[in-house]
């Protein structure tokens, strides 16, 4: 059993699975091409309100980031930059054991760079 929306992922009764409830999976299009683009990315909705941004799938890295708002360093995407500012459940992961990336006035930052081609 699991939630079903026309448009989601395939399945194979010509109905569309869009959360698995038992394994607790969610289902999401993948884009890109390996060969054409270098890389893989999915549309994910964050926040609430919900707003959408694209992330790279990167294999080599433990975390899930896409680019703020504020970020004036992180180059061109498909989606605008995430907006704290429009959220109200965003919230910046404290400097200290939990934090795996550089600290700026208590905040956690990552950096990630790609080459792509």
């Amino acid at each position: 059993d699991g939630v079903v929306a026309p448009g989601a992922c395939p399945g194979g009764s010509g109905r569309k699975l869009l959360y698995d409830t038992a394994h607790k999976v969610e289902a999401a299009r993948l884009y890109g091409n390996v060969h054409e683009y270098a890389y893989y990315y999915v549309d994910l909705v964050v926040g609430n309100p919900p707003q959408r941004t694209s992330v790279i799938l990167d294999t080599g890295s433990s975390v899930v980031a896409f680019p703020c708002k504020q970020c004036r360093h992180c180059g061109n995407h498909i989606d605008p930059n995430f907006d704290f500012g429009k959220s109200g459940t965003a919230a910046w992961v404290p400097c200290g054991s939990g934090c795996h990336g550089s600290c700026l006035d208590n905040k956690c930052g990552y950096h990630q760079s790609y080459t792509e081609g």
